[in-house]
């Protein structure tokens, strides 16, 4: 658990995202520094392709974390609390940073910031109930939409709301609680002031989200695709 003397840097805030393949890091990924309750979580993961993604997941991010802010990726402790955002600690310099992993598939998706950031990746599937799971967890026009539409477009339209979602659920340390989620506005924004981005790609959707006015900086990610947008709660 962080200690009221753990320094998180103050700045303005700085988000750094990585995308990357799960089966070119697999071989090289190592549980160097984790914490006995990563090992735990682990050991009880039985899938193949989970054991995986977790590996790669918890492995990447302490790398990316090492190249943003330094030490070494062994010293950096994850750390989460129930209700709190994720974060990472180096118990060496008594530095701390919030850092987010997702992954889906054959991807990881990794990001760290010096304030809040959550991330999440979908894969778009179109045999779910959508319909019924939209009404449950987005705001009531995106539910619309997505009950209007059909196949592959109605998928799209609902796992942009969703990941979203997932992303703002993350940053914030609560999860994607569904009576939350549907009182969420999304809306576009600038750059300068946007929380969110998202990258739709073919098969997959990427969220990211940060307090306003960070400086986002994406690896992996396609150039040029990324969508910016802000959030607003409504009665």
């Amino acid at each position: 658990m962080p200690s009221s003397d753990t320094e998180i840097p103050a700045s303005r805030p700085r988000v750094v995202l990585l995308l990357d393949g799960v089966a070119a890091c697999a071989d090289r990924a190592d549980q160097a520094g984790w914490t006995d309750e990563e090992r735990a979580r682990f050991a009880g993961i039985s899938d193949p392709e989970r054991r995986a993604q977790y590996l790669v997941g918890h492995w990447r991010v302490r790398g990316l974390a090492s190249l943003v802010f330094g030490g070494a990726p062994a010293d950096w402790r994850w750390w989460r609390s129930p209700g709190e955002p994720a974060r990472l600690l180096d118990t060496v310099r008594n530095l701390g940073c919030f850092a987010s992993i997702s992954h889906a598939a054959d991807q990881v998706a990794c990001a760290v910031s010096d304030d809040v950031v959550g991330v999440d990746v979908e894969m778009i599937r179109v045999e779910r109930e959508l319909a019924m799971l939209a009404k449950r967890c987005l705001a009531p026009d995106e539910a619309t939409t997505v009950a209007e539409l059909e196949g592959l477009p109605q998928a799209v339209a609902f796992y942009r709301g969703w990941a979203i979602r997932e992303a703002l659920g993350k940053a914030s340390g609560t999860g994607l609680v569904p009576g939350t989620a549907r009182r969420m506005r999304i809306v576009p924004a600038s750059p300068a002031d946007a929380s969110l981005r998202l990258w739709q790609l073919p098969d997959r959707v990427l969220a990211l989200a940060f307090s306003p006015g960070a400086k986002v900086e994406a690896h992996g990610a396609p150039a040029g695709s990324a969508e910016d947008f802000g959030w607003e709660f409504f009665s």
